[in-house]
């Protein structure tokens, strides 16, 4: 296999990879893992190598864990070439900072049909029960094939495709 097979036609310049932890504690095997995969890829390819927090489930987030995330990367040498102290063409990159861009483009996606509102009680067994009595179906909460749509999850309240 050469590396246009891998690449699918960009140049190797513009691969362009993300790790998004989320910062509700320490680092996992999984998370290194992917990280790992991901900068090593990167840098093979030239590409760039991208930190995301994913940091909008405000009831686990830590805000000791921010540092733990940078601090472990740094500490594996897996430094980020955009992300979080770095900056970068597409930041910012802590998607709590990003809400009020999401804000504007749901409203559009819901008025063209490319999203749906999800009614279930969040967080509730209920919720819970009505998402996998879905999924077992095969369908999503809007009663569309799974794959057509992105299937809820038990803290979401609009769901977008």
């Amino acid at each position: 296999m050469n590396s246009s097979d891998v690449l699918g036609g960009i140049a190797p310049e513009q691969v362009r990879v993300r790790f998004p932890p989320s910062p509700t504690g320490n680092l996992h095997v999984g998370n290194v893992r992917s990280a790992l995969f991901n900068w090593v890829f990167a840098r093979h390819y030239g590409g760039t190598f991208v930190l995301r927090i994913e940091d909008t489930d405000a009831a686990r987030n830590l805000e000791a864990a921010y540092d733990v995330v940078y601090d472990s990367l740094k500490w594996l040498g897996l430094t980020w070439d955009e992300g979080p102290g770095v900056g970068g063409p597409y930041g910012p990159y802590l998607q709590t900072q990003r809400l009020d861009t999401y804000a504007g483009i749901v409203p559009q996606l819901l008025d063209g049909g490319h999203a749906y509102r999800c009614f279930y009680p969040v967080g509730t067994e209920a919720g819970k029960r009505a998402l996998a009595d879905n999924l077992a179906a095969g369908v999503t909460a809007a009663g569309l094939p799974v794959g057509t749509a992105a299937t809820t999850s038990e803290t979401a309240t609009t769901v977008v495709v």
